[in-house]
């Protein structure tokens, strides 16, 4: 059935614009012309925007049915309730108002952003710089959701030259 909406929707939307534009010919031509043949143009642009508006609420009906408007929304409990911490990507326990919390959620925030961005860049030139972007910002947000273990090195994955560019 979508695939007969994918033709048929589009079928009725031209019927519709054809009609307009023969009744806005028929408008500026005026004369015996515009006389003669408005009111037939009148009902005829009615009834292809009923049939379009017709053909439009089916396909949105038959999509409901079909599931297709429907989001999946998955609840997560951790039943542990909301002391005001919240856990790092290594387990490790901190207040909600730490710095380190408080960064990742601005880099994952412009990330956002960005890729808000780059829904109006695709195809330019501007869109692969963006994409590389988001990608050092990904790598930046689970840097900072990682704290380092004892052993490791503290420094980020972030070099001067990439800060500098």
């Amino acid at each position: 059935m979508d695939v007969v909406f994918k033709y048929l929707i589009p079928a009725a939307l031209l019927a519709v614009l054809v009609t307009l534009g023969f009744g806005l010919y028929a408008l500026f031509r005026g004369g015996e012309f515009g006389r003669s043949y408005s009111n037939r143009l009148m009902r005829l642009r009615v009834l292809t925007q009923a049939v379009a508006v017709a053909i439009l609420a089916a396909a949105l009906w038959w999509r409901q049915q079909a599931g297709f408007n429907k989001a999946a929304t998955n609840r997560i409990y951790t039943r542990t309730g909301d002391a005001g911490t919240t856990r790092l990507a290594s387990g490790a326990e901190v207040s909600k108002s730490d710095l380190r919390v408080a960064a990742y959620g601005d880099v994952d925030e412009a990330n956002a952003c960005l890729g808000l961005a780059r829904l109006h860049t695709t195809g330019t030139d501007l869109d692969p710089l963006l994409a590389r972007l988001q990608n050092e910002l990904f790598d930046l947000g689970a840097d900072l959701a990682t704290p380092p273990g004892p052993a490791e090195d503290r420094a980020l994955r972030i070099l001067d030259s990439q800060v500098a560019r």
